[in-house]
């Protein structure tokens, strides 16, 4: 069976909710990828009673390099530029690995900047963690 089928059937049938608060912190939910933000931010909606969620995550344990670092983060722009290159590379690298569009996500608390920190799988028997992928490749340093 299609861990995925009620998700994509309620896409089709309702709007998408914004929805605040903590309730769904450490579930396993099938999730469709709404928008890749950056290289450890993507935007996601679920199904979580009976309704759509639209949920900006963090890519939990990892830190990819900004798409808009501040200037005064660098000694020269030379550094800021090479940030930026290696930011969008992650970005590409994230989008790549969720072409498909859908993943299983294990959501979890919020981070320092609000958004939940969570642990994203390629498959179903969760044997392609995307967060360890991203260390691996070296688009990502550890961040705790």
């Amino acid at each position: 069976m299609d861990p995925f089928a009620p998700l994509k059937q309620a896409l089709q049938d309702c709007a998408v909710d914004d929805v605040t608060g903590d309730r769904w912190c450490g579930l396993e939910l099938p999730c469709y990828i709404h928008e890749i933000v950056d290289g450890d931010t993507i935007e996601i909606v679920f199904l979580f009673e009976q309704r759509l969620v639209r949920l900006r995550i963090r890519f939990a344990r990892v830190d990819t390099p900004e798409l808009r670092p501040k200037r005064s983060q660098f000694k020269t722009e030379e550094l800021r530029q090479l940030e930026i290159q290696k930011g969008k590379a992650a970005k590409a690298y994230v989008e790549k690995a969720l072409e498909s569009q859908y993943a299983i996500v294990k959501l979890g608390k919020r981070g320092n900047f609000g958004r939940p920190l969570c642990e994203v799988y390629l498959d179903t028997e969760k044997t392609q963690c995307l967060n360890t992928m991203l260390l691996e490749s070296g688009h990502a340093k550890p961040y705790a």
